[in-house]
């Protein structure tokens, strides 16, 4: 089996880069350079320097916050995970890029929270299953993206917690 996690954080990225409603969608608002997956040594680099990597589009990281997920054991063992939704716009006008670009994510997320749509509808090789998932908490604050930058603009984070279940025989 695959880790849960991996797959979990590549059905995230394919439902963002899947929902397509022309000029509004995911795609069309935030250039695949700007999506950081985390997953080579040059998206690690782009996502901690201390500028974004384009003083014009959206910067979008997605990682799972392990310190706010939670295991939690009854007859089988539920996993609550936490992942971090982390838009970064240097455009100081919310309207142009920020708001777009938050719609966008929460449509194609709300989607995928659907019973029986995408995420939602996950299995682990008949070993586990997505039970639920829904966004948490949103925070939205305008300023400099690092103590050590010059660039200002909007930074936004959004949790989005999925819930699994295993059975414990599966572990």
């Amino acid at each position: 089996m695959a880790d849960p996690f991996t797959t979990l954080l590549t059905g995230i990225w394919s439902t963002l880069e899947a929902y397509s409603a022309g000029a509004d969608s995911f795609t069309a608002l935030v250039p695949s350079d700007n999506r950081i997956k985390l997953a080579s040594a040059t998206e690690m680099i782009g996502r901690f320097q201390p500028y974004p990597k384009s003083a014009v589009a959206p910067l979008v990281t997605v990682w799972m916050d392990a310190g706010r997920s939670q295991v939690i054991c009854s007859s089988g063992t539920e996993l609550a995970t936490v992942w971090m939704f982390d838009i970064k716009m240097a455009d100081q006008r919310p309207v142009v890029q920020a708001f777009p670009v938050m719609w966008a994510t929460y449509r194609a997320m709300a989607a995928a929270s659907k019973v029986g749509s995408t995420i939602r509808s996950y299995t682990f090789d008949g070993l586990g299953k997505v039970t639920d998932c829904h966004f948490t908490t949103f925070d939205a604050k305008y300023g400099l993206f690092a103590q050590d930058s010059q660039m200002q603009g909007w930074h936004t984070m959004w949790a989005y917690e999925i819930n699994m279940v295993f059975t414990s025989s599966s572990l």
